[in-house]
């Protein structure tokens, strides 16, 4: 796609294609025993061998060398045995990470017939432990099944139901169950830590207890119903299945996850130590699952990369219709922190806007969805006191799944004239134009759309200062298996090309 500005020059303007295509069908299988080296890949039964570090690796390096406080990140995909890490083998102090390990020892006994999840535990005045969780309101005598425990002590991470556990079931046993799974740190007597790689080695247990027991599935179940979500799930779209521990005292920020996606299962963990809350979790949570989405499923879209940061930038479409799932991320080079204005314009005075601070050399990702709510059809301008960088990504749910259909750099201004090649109106393909104009006067811009044999058609529209027109390009040209479009305007305006293939 070209544009070009009112003066003489003429300048290459960003262009995608968004290809809409299905997941290819596969079975959800939950569980596959790996092996566990970081920047490996590993098949079950055979030995590991030597490959380069997966691209996510460096990607992680990046994210967590630009914020504050100190990171150990581990990543299993369990399908294919793919595994990258950062400084996943440094220890950090564990925080409620450790209940994981005492649930799973508790359950896993209760499988072999040695403990009764049934039992009552009654609650006593020396099991008051910190502020975290629902028991600590109970009056003091109230019996609560070993089952119960369990679950608040996953779900609500609760401090005194953990106690509890730990006082009728014992403190060294659950460290040494940790030790029998290959997670030395956590097995160590009077000490609270842990790695991001023995977190992942107890999520893989927990998913393969899930899938000889149902006692197994009721722990799964515990995670997936965590109220704590502000870590690894905040960086997933809504609709992902999910299930997560954390961990957080004093500025240790933890989170171990499970991800169930169509055909894939993998297990995030992200330790810290000194870090600025979960933002940097979400974010490598969110990087981590673009990156699968783009290598593991087809539909995914190239992105256009940016160099030069801006005060000014636009999408000309973002949707958060049903299906569909929108993120925009800012990006600070500087060393200041940078305000920006995150508008929605609208018609008639309908325009929205959101103030975002992004703090010095980081990002902030934003969910649309969330930002402006759902069942919108926006076109987003953002504009920020010091240069930034913006880009967009969309998924799109399709069949159950969600696909990475867009991921691109926005435009830096309007423009009066737009190019556009490789549309295609033919065989149930579907071209759209979104068209729209940011500025305070009315414009007029006209649609030249150009096919095969010199063939061309026009169409003309009239938008509204902070209007959109979204215009399906097979109702302009008829099928033809390539069209290529030129739009002219009497104002600035922005265009953006969307194809979907049905």
């Amino acid at each position: 796609m070209y544009a070009r500005r009112d003066s003489p020059r003429l300048i290459v303007a960003i262009c995608f294609l968004l290809i809409m295509l299905p997941f290819p069908a596969a079975s959800h299988a939950r569980a596959r025993a790996c092996g566990l080296r970081g920047g490996q890949y590993a098949t079950p039964g055979e030995e590991s061998v030597e490959t380069a570090a997966p691209p996510i690796a460096a990607q992680l390096e990046e994210l967590a060398d630009g914020y504050y406080g100190s990171y150990g990140m581990y990543l299993n995909i369990l399908e294919t045995g793919e595994q990258a890490g950062y400084r996943e083998d440094e220890v950090f102090y564990a925080a409620s990470c450790y209940k994981l390990f005492l649930v799973m020892y508790i359950y896993e006994e209760a499988a072999r017939g040695t403990f009764d999840l049934n039992r009552i535990i009654t609650y006593q005045a020396g099991d008051m432990e910190g502020e975290e969780g629902v028991i600590q309101t109970a009056p003091l005598g109230t019996g609560f099944t070993t089952r119960e425990l369990c679950r608040c002590a996953i779900v609500n991470s609760d401090n005194v139901a953990a106690r509890m556990l730990k006082r009728v079931y014992g403190y060294r046993k659950f460290r040494d169950y940790a030790a029998s799974l290959g997670c030395p740190v956590a097995g160590t007597y009077n000490i609270n830590s842990t790695t991001a790689r023995e977190m992942g080695i107890l999520l893989v247990r927990v998913l393969q207890f899930a899938e000889t027991d149902p006692l197994g599935r009721e722990v799964v179940t515990y995670l997936e119903e965590s109220t704590l979500n502000s870590g690894i799930p905040a960086g997933l779209p809504e609709s992902v299945a999910v299930g997560n521990k954390t961990g957080n005292y004093q500025g240790y920020y933890n989170d171990a996850a499970v991800v169930f996606l169509d055909g894939l299962t993998y297990v995030f963990c992200v330790m810290s130590g000194g870090a600025p809350g979960f933002s940097v979790h979400a974010e490598a949570s969110r990087l981590v699952y673009e990156d699968i989405s783009r290598r593991h499923y087809q539909g995914g879209a190239s992105a256009t990369r940016s160099y030069q940061p801006s005060e000014q930038w636009f999408f000309a479409h973002a949707s958060t219709a049903e299906s569909f799932e929108t993120w925009l991320r800012l990006t600070n080079y500087d060393k200041s922190t940078a305000i920006a204005f995150v508008r929605s314009p609208g018609g008639a005075g309908a325009e929205e806007e959101h103030r975002i601070c992004v703090p010095p050399r980081s990002t902030r990702t934003l969910r649309m969805n969330q930002l402006f709510g759902m069942g919108r059809d926006l076109f987003l301008c953002i504009d920020s006191d010091i240069p930034i960088l913006a880009e967009e990504a969309t998924y799109y749910r399709r069949g159950g799944a969600w696909s990475l259909e867009k991921n691109r750099v926005g435009s830096c201004w309007a423009a009066t004239e737009w190019y556009t090649a490789g549309g295609c109106t033919a065989g149930g393909a579907e071209t759209w134009l979104y068209v729209c104009n940011p500025g305070e006067v009315e414009s007029h811009p006209v649609i030249i759309a150009m096919t095969a044999g010199a063939r061309s058609s026009e169409y003309s529209v009239a938008l509204p200062a902070r209007g959109k027109a979204s215009l399906r390009l097979n109702d302009i040209a008829g099928s033809a298996p390539d069209v290529a479009t030129c739009v002219l305007s009497d104002a600035p305006i922005l265009v953006e090309q969307s194809i979907y293939l049905k």
